[in-house]
């Protein structure tokens, strides 16, 4: 092979170049500058390269290429492999030169001292007139002088083929099993392999054999006809002997195997299976003739099997004759068929309903009675007793149909009936499935109020409160009610005991009520269930919220809730009361932490304590204190606070903290806008229904000038509310004196005397809290007495 390696430029023409080659031996390529090629003969060619571009214009060069010769290479065998004596020897050469067009001279030297024989035939024959080994060689020159040769010793006369006795073969019949001894003997040989052919289209069998005594052939013959069996011995030192046998194998005809008599019904398909044997491999047809009159048909076979099946349109007894041919013949079978009459033939057609509806079922009949009368009835099986029904009356057939409600779930089996008038019985089933249907669940909402955080419950922390609920179950099933807090009650459907597995006729829908109580022993959000269940698995929860307050019956200001935050001091509310407020706070609240964190401690201390001078802030702080005095349960979520503070409350708590709150969500809220938040929220701090004196009590009469310099007491027999930090609270008469241009407040009648308070010269007038530390004074229902002047 030689692989040629062009190459060209152009620099006025980068593309569009034609190539082509003559590869000097009248070979051409074109379209690559990379073309292999292989010379048939050695010799000097000279290959050409001319590239043309895109205008027309020719560019060439010439390669001289020297391809010089290479020997034939030789080697040849003989048949037989080893000759006797006299016997014709077939020399057969194989000779592969890589020049094609070569030609060659055979020199064989047969090496018995023959003469040489030359020529150019690649098979000769010779034949040895002597045993003995022979030294044979074949020398091949080809017409280039190029000379290849081979060579072996060949022995001749060492060896003498197998005798065989083929014998003769009486008849067989097909699938029968052919077992045929051969004598075979061999005096100079130890071993032998036998190829046996028996002419049938069957694998050749290869047989090792170590003794020739007891030789048996055996096989089977799947067809019928006339085969010529072959067979070929080898022995160990190549002898071949071979010997043939003709067998006559004879035609079994098929045998039927089918009933001597059969039933069958009027106008029903009479189905009967048969089979047949037949040894041979034959191809089988089968015809059918039933006996009413029709022609023979013919019969579809399946292996060895088949399928009669035939409507006799009248009674009476037939003879139906069944017949299968092989390649060679046939073979017939009769079978008498009695064929008597036929009752209706029913097809039902359930539903699938759910518990407590109605299930309809149809049904259709077939009779092949045109003239007969149908009476039918449905079971529902589900223990009430059968119902007749009304049939649709045609000429051999007709249609019924009914409805039935069922109560209970499950897998009801339908029976209907339909009678002839000849006494024929006809029935058919149908499956009614009744699904379950889970329960209906719903809760006793009158009391549930709605905040930003959905509707839910409101209770005291420790004060039992009772939940209520019904539940409507579609069927007639059993209903249980669980609480998450409360123990299993179960109704009855009958009012008396446990549902059976199915009651269908029970009463339905089924309906239910039940209520439970729980006292939570903490202030937080609860989230509490109540789950409706059916005697069938079918069940259904439904959740609710619960937020748990305080049982405080005072609200506190600003103040205390900054110190109950504080991370300072003794505090009278722990801190784990404390998160479960915010968690209430977090729920019902739309400000709070959805836009104001506030569900930590730390996030609420920093709320209650703003920095700087924002009233955005300090509003939100009294909106926390106003939120946690609705947590503590010091002030409910209906009850009205006094927003104008003219002494009449006027809206209710959650209407109030909703207006404080969408004046805080609103970023673009105006200066006055956010005092009127912060006075809002202020006012929830003020209501104090359960803390303040009763009707008719003393007043305490307060007074200050204008400029607010001074700060007279007017006292006839005053009544003090105090209130400490630790929520202790003291009501009862105070006494006072003045001390340096103070107002000193002192508890008086029935407690230890003690300072309650402190009022400066620079105090408020009104019903203010008058702070001292962290505890507070009020003065209760103080009345301004304009008639009377400071010093």
């Amino acid at each position: 092979m030689v692989f040629f390696a062009g190459t060209f430029s152009d620099p006025d023409s980068p593309s569009g170049h034609t190539i082509q080659w003559d590869l000097g031996d009248g070979t051409t390529a074109e379209g690559t500058l990379s073309p292999t090629h292989a010379y048939r003969d050695n010799g000097a060619y000279v290959a050409a390269l001319r590239v043309t571009d895109a205008h027309g214009l020719l560019g060439a060069d010439t390669l001289p290429v020297t391809i010089e010769n290479l020997p034939p290479e030789v080697d040849f065998f003989t048949d037989p492999f080893l000759p006797a004596v006299n016997e014709a020897v077939a020399f057969e050469a194989i000779v592969f030169d890589p020049g094609q067009d070569d030609t060659h001279t055979l020199t064989w030297d047969f090496g018995d001292g023959s003469p040489l024989l030359i020529g150019s035939d690649l098979v000769v024959l010779h034949t040895y007139l002597a045993s003995g080994d022979y030294p044979v060689s074949l020398t091949v020159e080809d017409d280039d002088g190029g000379i290849g040769s081979a060579s072996f010793v060949l022995t001749v006369g060492g060896n003498q083929p197998p005798d065989i006795d083929m014998g003769t073969s009486g008849p067989l019949r097909e699938g029968d099993s052919f077992t045929h001894p051969v004598t075979l003997a061999d005096p100079d040989s130890t071993s032998w392999t036998a190829v046996v052919d028996f002419g049938d289209g069957s694998a050749q069998v290869t047989l090792p054999l170590s003794s020739l005594e007891g030789f048996v052939l055996t096989h089977t013959y799947a067809h019928d006809g006339m085969f010529t069996l072959s067979l070929r011995l080898t022995d160990d030192d190549g002898a071949v002997s071979t010997g043939q046998l003709d067998v006559n194998v004879e035609n079994v005809l098929p045998v039927i195997d089918l009933p001597a008599s059969a039933d069958a019904a009027q106008g029903e398909a009479w189905i009967q299976a048969g089979s047949f044997f037949d040894p041979g491999a034959d191809t089988w047809s089968a015809t059918v003739d039933y006996g009413d009159g029709g022609e023979a048909n013919a019969l579809n076979l399946t292996g060895k099997t088949f399928r009669l099946e035939h409507v006799y349109s009248e009674d009476g007894d037939f003879v139906v004759v069944v017949c299968i041919s092989d390649d060679d013949g046939q073979s017939c079978q009769e079978v008498l068929v009695a064929v008597g009459n036929l009752p209706p033939v029913v097809s039902a057609q359930g539903d699938q309903i759910n518990e407590g509806a109605t299930a309809d079922v149809s049904a259709t009949f077939t009779d092949e009675g045109a003239q007969d009368v149908h009476t039918a009835a449905i079971d529902w099986g589900d223990g009430s007793p059968p119902e007749v029904v009304t049939v649709a009356q045609g000429e051999g057939v007709g249609s019924l149909s009914g409805s039935h409600p069922y109560g209970d779930d499950g897998d009801y089996n339908v029976q209907v009936s339909v009678t002839d008038n000849h006494g024929g019985l006809g029935t058919a089933l149908a499956v009614v499935r009744v699904d379950n249907l889970a329960p209906s669940v719903d809760l006793d909402m009158p009391s549930a109020v709605e905040t930003a955080g959905g509707f839910v419950f409101l209770g005291r922390a420790g004060v039992e409160q009772t939940h209520a609920a019904s539940a409507t179950d579609p069927g007639s099933d059993d209903l249980s009610f669980e609480w998450s807090f409360g123990p299993e009650s179960i109704y009855f459907n009958d009012g008396v005991g446990p549902d059976p597995e199915k009651s269908p006729g029970g009463a339905f829908p089924f309906t239910a009520s039940d209520m439970a109580a729980t006292a939570l022993p903490a202030a937080g959000v609860y989230s509490l269930t109540v789950s409706a269940a059916d005697d069938d698995g079918g069940a259904i929860a439904e959740s609710f919220t619960k937020l748990v307050t305080g049982q405080a019956t005072c609200t506190e200001g600003l103040g205390f809730w900054k110190h109950q935050f504080s991370v300072q001091g003794a505090h009278q509310i722990d801190n784990a009361t404390l998160l479960g407020y915010l968690g209430v706070i977090n729920h019902a609240s739309g400000l709070y932490s959805e836009t104001v964190a506030a569900s930590t401690l730390a996030e609420a201390r920093a709320v209650l304590n703003p920095s700087g001078s924002s009233m955005r802030r300090k509003a939100q702080a009294h909106l926390l204190a106003a939120w946690l005095n609705f947590a503590h349960g010091s002030v409910g979520w209906d009850e009205q606070i006094d927003t104008d503070r003219n002494g009449t409350p006027d809206t209710p708590l959650h209407q109030v903290l909703a207006q404080a709150e969408a004046i805080l969500l609103n970023p673009s809220a105006s200066q006055q806008q956010l005092v009127r938040a912060k006075d809002l929220a202020e006012a929830v701090g003020l209501f104090d229904p359960y803390c303040e004196p009763e009707p008719g009590d003393t007043t305490l009469t307060l007074q200050s000038d204008s400029s607010g310099a001074c700060l007279l007491l007017n006292l006839t027999s005053g009544q003090y509310l105090w209130r400490q930090a630790d929520g202790r609270r003291f009501v009862g008469p105070f006494t006072y004196a003045e001390l340096g241009g103070r107002l000193l407040f002192l508890g008086g009648t029935g407690e230890p005397s003690f300072v309650l308070g402190i009022v400066t010269t620079r105090g408020r007038t009104g019903n203010a809290g008058l702070l001292v530390g962290r505890d507070a004074f009020r003065i209760i229902d103080p009345n301004i007495d304009n008639n009377k002047a400071c010093p």
